[in-house]
């Protein structure tokens, strides 16, 4: 097992993502391993890449992707983890690889850049809920660079 990606996030965890699907959650002021490692993906498919959402510092929520082709929001105090619907306008886009993703500075909104397909999802979150309603058009003929240095201002 290796590590793949990292995320910190301001209530003083660290998530790290590991080559076999699995996250560890790492409590930077206690300096230890906070419980087990989740499995999130299968043994052969790695984490490549966490992002934590700001501004909720009580209910810490991520996106994490796996593979580089699916992407879940995981929950760290419910230990909860689930997929994100790319709604009937995005099924076309599942499992496709995902070169970015990028969470608005209100953490309200989050984009996904699916580069093969030069498309590009805005998804919307109730924080509180853990809500996500999919897009309900996706972005088609984007520029893959405009993929890859995505910057979402909300």
């Amino acid at each position: 097992m290796t590590y793949l990606s990292a995320e910190f996030h301001p209530s003083g965890k660290l998530l790290l993502g590991t080559s076999n699907g699995k996250l560890v959650i790492y409590d930077l002021i206690v300096a230890k391993a906070d419980g087990e490692p989740i499995r999130i993906g299968g043994m052969e498919q790695g984490v490549t890449k966490i992002q934590a959402f700001v501004n909720n510092e009580d209910n810490p929520i991520f996106l994490v992707i796996i593979d580089q082709k699916e992407l879940y929001l995981f929950n760290e105090k419910g230990r909860i983890c689930r997929q994100i619907d790319f709604g009937s306008e995005g099924k076309e886009y599942m499992l496709e690889r995902i070169c970015n993703i990028q969470i608005s500075f209100n953490s309200k909104f989050f984009a996904v850049g699916i580069p093969d397909k030069r498309a590009l999802g805005i998804f919307k979150i109730d924080r509180t809920t853990l809500r996500v309603t999919p897009p309900t058009k996706w972005i088609d003929k984007v520029s893959s660079l405009h993929l890859t240095h995505l910057v979402l201002i909300c």
